[in-house]
């Protein structure tokens, strides 16, 4: 769907926004800004917050519900990624590097094509910046705050890093170990809904990377060259 997008494009500035988020009167104006202003950036990762308390909504189990939130400030700065949920990029970043990994992403395996274009544009030397003031609000859904579902998606995540990522058997194994160690580490201290979540976010994430894993060795798995 993405590359389909990109193909039709015909502006300088292709943007990308999910289509449960609500943006601000003023997003498109300031995501012009930002590429008028900083032609140091190749790519712009936008803010994402809820449009509602999510504790209010969800309860205790808010942390589980894995809203895709990015706030880094109120000034523009150099990122490591772009998000999905908000993105955009100057259009002559596809026409060099290509275009999204469509092994990744939604039809695919779920997950993970804005962080495999993200280690393209930072290989191929450009950089990517975060724009506050390109703000969208994401609905805060009380069914999203499913621990069942939480994980699956984190499992699913660790695949499709197997897939645009370079993980030997040894940091597979290691990852997985650590991480049994941390939520064990958590859930013996009773620690808060936010930790336990991350925790178990690691550990599934960890075991979606041993699932690719097995299915690399069985040769059902391609990975990036």
């Amino acid at each position: 769907m993405q590359n389909r997008a990109i193909a039709k494009a015909q502006g300088e500035i292709i943007v990308f926004i999910d289509d449960d988020l609500v943006s601000a009167p003023t997003y498109l104006a300031a995501v012009e800004r930002f590429f008028l202003e900083h032609p140091e950036f190749a790519a712009m990762k936008g803010k994402v917050l809820p449009a509602q308390d999510p504790l209010k909504v969800a309860g205790e189990n808010w942390a589980y519900m894995d809203l895709p939130i990015v706030d880094h400030g109120e000034e523009v700065c150099e990122v490591r990624g772009v998000l999905g949920a908000n993105m955009a990029f100057r259009a002559p970043v596809f026409s060099r590097l290509g275009r999204f990994d469509e092994r990744l992403g939604p039809g695919a395996c779920g997950h993970e094509e804005d962080t495999e274009m993200s280690l393209r544009i930072r290989a191929a030397g450009m950089r990517i910046g975060f724009c506050p003031g390109a703000l969208v609000y994401h609905n805060v859904d009380p069914a999203r705050a499913d621990r069942a579902r939480f994980i699956r998606i984190a499992r699913e995540r660790g695949r499709c890093q197997m897939i645009h990522g370079h993980h030997s058997r040894t940091e597979v194994l290691a990852a997985v170990a650590y991480s049994v160690v941390r939520l064990g580490i958590a859930r013996a201290l009773r620690a808060s809904s936010e930790r336990l979540a991350r925790e178990d976010r690691r550990f599934a994430t960890a075991l979606g990377m041993l699932d690719g894993l097995r299915i690399r060795r069985a040769g059902g798995l391609a990975s990036s060259s």
